[in-house]
Parts: structure tokens; C-alpha cells; sequence
């Protein structure tokens, strides 16, 4: 309930009665906390935007380890665009988009440990991508997690 969060149920930016208030959001907590020491890298899925968007999303500070959150976004970004061309903006929520608290990227690496957390915010124009676009989306985004997954595997295989 900071900003970039509503107490009206019927606003958008509906923050919940409590956190973990919803059965999704409690599944999701209670799987990291069972596995968050093996969690490595977070990546959750929105529309819309083409952003890679890292923590902090209650702040406009940066966190320690922005260095690398920016670097391995930008790696993953310019994958990502070497499919179709499409370009994503790689940053804090605040920073270059908005203020957007309770984000679950923020909890994962902020509480949960994982070493690196992203939105990415898919492509389309609106919340409601068409169809036509599942596609092309789908390939680019791929290419996009094999950077997190070559990442997780560089710096955390044994």
C-alpha cells in the first residue's frame, strides 16, 4: 500500500486486504519459500510494454547488484531482438516506466533471495495482445530466457 497501489477493490492497481491476501499469490510465496535456495533468476510475464523491468518497483533507488540486473537484461534484450527486431527497455519500474509496489519481482529478490528478478512486459499495444502476435512473441521471448538460463548455468553450475 505505497505507490502504485490502491486499497479500492475495484481499482486496477488493487493492492489486496492484506499481502498474500489471494490464493495465486499465497501458491506463489509458499513454492519460493520451499525452493528459494535454488531459486537463481525470476522472470514473471506481463502485458504490455516491451520492458525488462527490475527491481525496485516501490523506489526509484537501485539496488546493489543494478550493475548486473541492467547488463544481463541488456544481453537478454538485444537476443530478444535479433528475432523480429523488437527492442525492449531494460530498468527500474520507477525509472522508466512507474511506481508499481508489491510487485512480486521486488518480493523474489528482495526477500526470497533470487540473485536476479524481472518483469517483462510482452509487446501488443494494449493488455489484450492479439492473437496473431502469440507467435512471434513466444520466439523472441525464448531466445531472451536462454541469456537468464546461460546465466543461471555460468555462475551457479556446480
Amino acid at each position: 500500500m505505497t505507490v502504485g497501489a490502491s486499497n479500492n477493490p475495484c481499482s486496477d492497481i488493487y493492492a489486496g486486504s492484506k499481502p498474500f491476501s489471494e490464493v495465486e499469490t499465497q501458491a506463489l510465496r509458499n513454492y519460493v519459500l520451499a525452493h528459494n535456495n535454488t531459486i537463481k533468476v525470476y522472470l514473471t510475464l506481463h502485458s504490455y510494454g516491451q520492458y525488462f523491468l527490475h527491481p525496485w518497483g516501490y523506489t526509484s533507488s537501485l539496488p546493489q547488484n543494478e550493475p548486473e540486473l541492467r547488463s544481463v537484461g541488456e544481453k537478454a534484450a538485444a537476443a530478444l531482438a535479433a528475432s523480429f527486431g523488437t527492442r525492449y527497455v531494460v530498468g527500474s519500474s520507477t525509472n522508466v516506466l512507474y511506481a508499481a509496489a508489491g510487485g512480486s519481482d521486488d518480493w523474489l529478490m528482495g526477500v526470497a533471495g533470487a540473485k536476479l528478478s524481472y518483469t517483462i512486459e510482452l509487446p501488443g499495444g494494449r493488455f489484450d495482445p492479439p492473437p496473431s502476435l502469440i507467435g512471434s512473441v513466444g520466439v523472441e521471448t525464448f531466445e531472451a530466457f536462454k541469456v537468464f538460463q546461460a546465466y543461471v548455468e555460468k555462475n551457479f553450475s556446480n
